[in-house]
């Protein structure tokens, strides 16, 4: 069975705004990528281009929280167009990826800031200390849990990097070729109402 829509609802673009949170997000995915990527492979730790690898690499993924904080709001204050026609199931799924992108949005941010301790911290940028160095950390991890900075530390980076490494960029590519699959293979409005001089392709 398949969801009901009428063709005008299944054209309906998204906002201006929200065109923009989503491919500002996008680059900024790519930027989180390079620069870390670039870090590991082609720098020494230390060294001017190691840091600014690092940088880059928090400055990108901070900024996508931020701006996921952003959309989310613009969401209520702007509800996004219906889901194009389809199967139920494919509803589901197309809402499901929307949903862990949108946790990874935040959580990659989150598990970096608070897993991150280095002499020249990246996250200045943003008038932010280091976890480490705030009451937070104090009250949670040293006096509740009662962990030192390297027991804490080791689990949360391993957290991150896993989902960096070896999850979030499924999603991604999922989210990517179901928006192909839909303009290419359905030809439906899927994609061209996230691409403002996108056409809906013929059928």
């Amino acid at each position: 069975m398949c969801t009901q829509a009428t063709p005008s609802t299944a054209e309906q673009r998204y906002s201006g705004l929200a065109i923009l949170f989503h491919w500002l997000t996008a680059f900024l995915f790519i930027v989180a990528y390079v620069a870390v990527y670039y870090r590991i492979w082609f720098t020494e730790l230390g060294t001017p281009e190691n840091l600014f690898g690092i940088r880059t690499h928090t400055f990108a993924g901070f900024s996508i929280l931020l701006i996921a904080i952003l959309r989310l709001i613009w969401r209520r204050v702007s509800p996004p167009p219906p889901h194009v026609p389809g199967a139920k199931i494919e509803v589901f799924a197309a809402k499901a990826v929307h949903v862990a992108l949108y946790i990874f949005m935040i959580l990659m941010p989150i598990t970096g800031y608070i897993g991150l301790r280095a002499p020249a911290f990246p996250l200045d940028q943003f008038g932010l200390p280091q976890f480490s160095e705030t009451a937070l950390y104090t009250i949670m991890v040293t006096e509740t849990l009662g962990l030192t900075w390297e027991e804490f530390e080791k689990p949360v980076d391993a957290l991150h990097h896993f989902l960096g490494k070896a999850v979030v960029w499924v999603f991604v590519v999922i989210h990517a070729a179901a928006a192909l699959f839909h303009h290419l293979v359905r030809r439906d409005a899927v994609l061209s109402r996230m691409l403002p001089l996108l056409r809906r392709p013929e059928r």
